[in-house]
């Protein structure tokens, strides 16, 4: 079983805890408090629950339930929530403002916790069996762009699209959405790129020329891996500087799993095994 991590409920009591500046290390932290999870096993997603800090011990939640809905995912209790979640391990997140479990991935999820964003791909009909010798399915036409209320369940379609990319939600801020380019095999702009959609006219804009995966916005910057898995990348939103953070030979298959309380960006290599976690404490440097 493989608990992931969605989301802090209780503070962490550091001691001293986080990067030791003068040494590069990590010291030892002592937790408490509850952590809200995904529960996985090699069947997939199991539901989620909460995690005890200090004693280790997880309770299952079944308002945490999830239930299929064409090409989205909703949640079985009412007022009943759809969603698609961006993140592979990170199905179903508890959003504390609104006291219930929202099924998207934290970072799609607006600061307040008062809204949240996701992608719907569009499909046509399947294809006739009898046409796929070997199993096909169709690619999306498009898709549409929803942001929810998780209190009321209200759900509204904020932008429509056709064609390549296909996006996926980013990160819901104030007024905008970041969407991220998903395409197979294709070369139109915007591909394995992040845009930035503003809500009120409904319109977008590429944010860089960057291709990359992974993305993940923390404070003014935005953070990604590179398609190669072998670098990670800092974007400035406000002055679009970018910077290497750190460079791995690609068959390290590097992804970026998050942040630390201190802002400093979290990598694992997942194609060792054990898949060993790396701070990147600055640029080059890694712990």
């Amino acid at each position: 079983m493989v608990l992931a991590a969605v989301l802090l409920t209780a503070c962490s009591s550091p001691t001293p805890g986080g990067p030791n500046s003068s040494t590069g290390s990590y010291v030892g932290i002592q937790l408490k408090g509850t952590m809200a999870v995904d529960r996985w096993s090699s069947a997939g997603f199991q539901g989620a629950g909460f995690l005890d800090l200090a004693g280790g011990g997880y309770a299952s939640d079944p308002n945490a339930a999830l239930a299929q809905a064409g090409v989205l995912q909703k949640t079985v209790i009412q007022p009943v929530l759809f969603g698609s979640a961006s993140s592979g391990f990170d199905q179903v997140t508890y959003d504390p403002a609104a006291h219930r479990w929202v099924p998207v991935s934290r970072a799609q999820i607006a600061p307040d916790g008062l809204s949240y964003a996701y992608a719907e791909w569009l499909y046509p009909p399947p294809p006739d069996p009898s046409q796929c010798l070997h199993g096909c399915l169709p690619e999306p036409t498009g898709g549409r762009i929803h942001v929810a209320d998780p209190r009321s369940g209200q759900d509204t379609v904020v932008y429509k699209y056709a064609g390549w990319p296909a996006y996926n939600v980013v990160a819901l801020v104030p007024g905008a959405i970041y969407l991220g380019g998903v395409c197979n095999g294709s070369a139109e702009p915007g591909c394995d790129r992040l845009s930035r959609l503003d809500v009120a006219t409904g319109t977008t804009s590429l944010v860089s020329g960057q291709t990359g995966q992974q993305w993940h916005l923390h404070g003014s910057d935005m953070w990604l891996v590179t398609t190669d898995y072998a670098r990670l990348l800092r974007v400035g939103l406000r002055d679009g500087t970018m910077a290497t953070w750190l460079t791995k030979d690609f068959s390290d298959s590097m992804e970026l799993i998050g942040f630390d309380g201190a802002g400093v960006p979290l990598v694992v290599l997942a194609s060792h095994g054990p898949a060993p976690v790396f701070a990147v404490t600055s640029p080059g440097n890694a712990v």
